[in-house]
């Protein structure tokens, strides 16, 4: 059973609804005492009583039985002081992101699965007043009875309501969502996103890639309304917010963009998350996710290697004294492998060990303080599956995973310490000795389908990469990130602080490849209009891709860390018009 759903079942009363990801076999149904909530294909999220989940892991419908993953927005990188936001002209100069004569991305849905939208914001409002949302569902809002949705919990505002709170004074207070909540210091996350990829410019910015497009949002929560932090979704969460954005979106193209990740994961594209996303990509016309890589390039959060039959390996941890956190650490090797896992404590002791398939409990003068899982063949890849959870809190100090390889065909590990959601700066790490920098991409962008971008310096001649942009390739040898997109201190919309008393602070710089892949999400909405119709999502990454311009650097890790190179949303668009059976009047500028 996997160790995530393992440590679920340690806790709650057996009536308690417990939210999942399932993977059923082909051609198979969920057993009836499972709800489903959303479904692509295969794959499904559900809902079923905790004392239930035995019985179902054990059906042979289901091929696949996975506990909910916590995700995050991407963390805030290097943001400009609040002086340097409109004040200096040259920096502004290559703040435009669109060119005259471009499409507008009318007839589209741009969307954004994310954290804060300050719906009062001029760059979401048509020049009436009125939104340019059709909808926005908060997730963390709670659940009402009386406003009813299909998935049980938070809260969907359609147009009108928005339009109607727009009138009021507090439109925040009349609509009943407070996307301040989520807030961090510097403007929302989801507000600087969504500008980029669709604002209008309305707020003396530039504007967005397609500022005629039509928007949703979806303020991500927790998958049923079961807890966590207002910073932290789930994995099922996101694959519901991916429904709800096909649903409202009906035959309209929708170009969705999700900037978030954690640490952990098989790296592989087997998580239940990614190929929810890809069956929803390739069930579904007209519908194209783009991700972010990760902002995980110098976290000393991956280390890597490979072991030959009798060979053992110290693998450091750190945990640092202010850490009142639990930590996880998940390392990943082959299947045709077997190894022997024991961990030590800081003052050197035994504290536990597990062979192949064994569970083992952690202790310290016999008291349990974690548990060591080393799960045999996950059913996804085949892999073998070691976790590592210490409980808050954990003795702070150097801990060491001791690796001892007992069988090996291929040698081949990979282990992530998983973020910490609660103290970025009490963040584990490997030492500088045993950190590895490749393959930090982050933990749900390494399927087959998505597009994943990372993030460079547009404002610099020589357009280096962002320093913290994560590096593939995935664990098992793909190319991520798919391409590059301006990521370094991006002027975007700005979310109404708590205490505004002008509309100065409408703006605001953030870096990250979170700022990157809206970059691309608004380029395929421009695609998307000239091409008409609803192009595959496979035509719009190759149209990137053969478009990009090739990046050159000198950090060795360049080629894993760019892809195909930087987005050229000009040329990509005019290969898009020389690809229709007839030239349109007017060429792309």
């Amino acid at each position: 059973m996997d160790p995530a759903l393992q440590e679920v079942l340690r806790e709650g009363a057996a009536d308690d609804a417990v939210p999942a990801i399932i993977r059923l076999e082909p051609g198979q149904e969920p057993p009836p005492h499972l709800q489903v909530v959303a479904r692509f294909g295969d794959i499904a999220t559900v809902r079923i009583r905790r004392g239930d989940v035995g019985e179902a892991y054990a059906s042979d419908a289901i091929a696949s039985f996975k506990a909910i993953q916590w995700l995050m927005p991407e963390p805030e990188v290097g943001d400009a002081p609040m002086d340097e936001l409109v004040q200096t002209p040259a920096a502004r100069e290559t703040d435009g992101r669109r060119e005259p004569g471009w499409p507008t991305g009318r007839g589209t849905v741009v969307a954004a699965l994310d954290w804060g939208l300050d719906f009062t914001h001029p760059d979401f409002r048509h020049e009436n007043g009125r939104t340019r949302l059709r909808a926005l569902w908060d997730q963390g809002a709670r659940y009402d009875a009386r406003h009813p949705n299909r998935y049980g919990y938070g809260r969907v505002f359609d147009q009108a309501a928005i339009d109607a709170a727009l009138l009021e004074l507090d439109p925040f207070k009349a609509l009943g969502y407070e996307p301040r909540r989520a807030d961090r210091g510097s403007g929302t996350h989801g507000t600087h996103v969504l500008g980029i990829a669709a604002g209008n410019g309305r707020s003396g910015g530039p504007e967005g890639f397609a500022p005629e497009a039509e928007l949703l949002f979806v303020h991500m929560g927790a998958s049923a309304g079961h807890g966590g932090a207002q910073s932290l979704t789930d994995s099922a969460a996101v694959l519901e917010g991916l429904d709800f954005v096909h649903r409202v979106a009906g035959a309209a193209p929708a170009c969705i963009n999700l900037s978030m990740g954690t640490h952990g994961g098989p790296h592989d594209g087997s998580t239940l998350v990614e190929r929810g996303i890809d069956a929803f990509l390739l069930s579904l016309p007209g519908r194209y996710v783009v991700q972010s890589t990760g902002n995980y390039f110098s976290r000393r959060v991956h280390s890597a290697g490979r072991l030959s039959t009798g060979e053992r390996i110290r693998l450091p941890l750190i945990i640092d004294a202010d850490d009142t956190t639990p930590n996880d650490v998940e390392l990943w090797y082959r299947g045709s492998d077997t190894f022997r896992i024991t961990v030590e404590g800081p003052d050197g002791r035994e504290y536990a060990s597990a062979e192949l398939g064994q569970t083992a409990v952690v202790k310290d003068n016999g008291q349990e303080i974690g548990r060591l899982y080393h799960r045999r063949n996950d059913p996804n890849n085949q892999d073998h599956q070691v976790v590592l959870r210490l409980d808050a809190p954990a003795a702070v100090g150097r801990w060491t995973v001791v690796i001892d390889a007992r069988h090996v065909v291929d040698g081949r590990w990979n282990a992530w310490i998983e973020r910490d959601s609660r103290c970025a700066p009490c963040q584990s790490m490997f030492p500088g000795t045993h950190a590895v920098r490749s393959t930090t991409t982050g933990s749900i962008c390494n399927g087959q389908e998505s597009i994943v971008v990372g993030a460079y310096d547009a404002r610099q001649p020589q357009r280096p990469l962002g320093r913290f942009s994560s590096a593939g390739p995935t664990r098992d040898g793909r190319s991520k990130p798919d391409l590059l997109a301006p990521g370094v201190q991006v002027l975007s919309a700005r979310s109404r602080p708590l205490n505004a008393r002008s509309e100065s602070t409408l703006l605001t710089r953030m870096s990250g490849t979170s700022m990157a892949a809206p970059h691309v999400t608004g380029s395929i909405a421009l695609l998307c209009e000239i091409l008409g119709g609803r192009p595959s999502h496979r035509q719009i990454r190759e149209l990137l891709r053969q478009t990009c311009r090739t990046h050159e650097g000198a950090d060795p890790l360049a080629p894993q860390r760019s892809g195909a190179g930087r987005l050229d949303t000009l040329a990509a668009l005019r290969l898009a018009q020389q690809s229709l059976p007839q030239t349109p009047p007017s060429p792309i500028a």
